[in-house]
């Protein structure tokens, strides 16, 4: 059993499997990650969606990343996705 590095897109590739850890955001709100955490088993050519949900509630832009690591030898660094959000006043 050989362990799986994980691609920039989020993809397993290897012929074992994966535990993937996703951070929390660290500023949390606009922001909501609905299904991440650590521990996360994704088989070898898998995948695992994160959703990150945006609900801002004042006008402007808002930024946040999240970090993917995994455990195995072939992961060196974890994996930054860098989230961005802008809102707007609704027109009348």
């Amino acid at each position: 059993m050989g362990f799986t590095p994980l691609t920039n897109n989020g993809t397993a590739t290897g012929t074992g499997p994966l535990i993937a850890n996703v951070t929390s955001l660290k500023h949390s709100l606009p922001f909501t990650e609905l299904n991440g955490g650590s521990g996360i088993a994704i088989g070898a050519g898998g995948t695992h969606e994160v959703t990150i949900e945006y609900a801002p509630t004042t006008k402007g832009s808002t930024s946040d990343q999240i970090l993917i690591t995994s455990i195995g030898a072939d992961q060196k660094k974890a994996l930054k996705v860098k989230i961005k959000g802008k809102s707007k006043v609704p027109k009348k």
